[in-house]
């Protein structure tokens, strides 16, 4: 999967729009954040809320990806998640959502995040990577961020 630009503009207005997305620019140094056309950083063996290991080669076969770096303890992470829900659950057949939780703390780690998924009823995967290094790998520098991918 790479980041190339969409061609319908429309599709990315409208995740945007949904998402009630602004464009923020954070500089860090261990962080570059992916440009259009960047290749998707691959991430395998991603523990998730359901117990299994995930990986970004489940999601090839969607016309669009929606990795949402986000976590338990952000309140404006806590802020879009209902409109992130309505989102992959209203765009299910070709948009695959995926969450991403990659911090350390304790209200943020997999038990906590396994309730939280339940709680609320996520209907897309909710992983865990306690290395960080997929957040920095994509560039992720605070939740929620969203990064959208086409094939």
């Amino acid at each position: 999967m790479s980041f190339k630009q969409m061609r319908n503009g429309v599709v990315v207005t409208g995740i945007l729009c949904v998402l009630g997305l602004g464009l923020v620019t954070h500089a860090e140094e261990e962080a570059k954040p992916l440009a259009i056309g960047d290749v998707a950083p691959v991430w395998t063996d991603l523990p998730g809320v359901d117990d299994k290991k995930h990986s970004l080669a489940e999601l090839k076969d969607k016309p669009v990806v929606v990795v949402v770096f986000t976590c338990n303890s952000c309140p404006v992470s806590n802020d879009y998640e209902d409109r992130v829900i309505a989102f992959a659950k209203k765009h299910a057949d070709r948009v695959a959502v995926v969450a991403i939780n990659v911090n350390t703390i304790p209200e943020d780690r997999l038990a906590k995040m396994q309730e939280r998924a339940k709680e609320k009823k996520y209907p897309f995967p909710y992983l865990y990577d306690e290395t960080q290094k997929i957040g920095k790998a994509y560039g992720a520098v605070f939740t929620p961020e969203f990064f959208v991918m086409d094939k």
